[in-house]
């Protein structure tokens, strides 16, 4: 098994619970990732749910 693959965030609770990872080991390693937030482009989506909600309240 990938050792990141623990820190994936679908089951890192799950990971938890097993005690294959500590929430002090996630601390640490979330604190270790870059910040890549610069290096981000938003993209404007429409989410197709909101659009019909927001058309079944006109």
């Amino acid at each position: 098994m990938d050792e990141k693959f623990i820190y994936d965030v679908r089951i890192r609770q799950r990971m938890i619970d097993k005690g294959l990872l500590t929430p002090e080991k996630l601390e640490e390693y979330e604190k270790s990732l870059s910040d890549l937030e610069s290096q981000t482009e938003t993209l404007p989506l429409e989410q197709p749910m909101r659009v019909a909600a927001e058309k079944d309240r006109s």
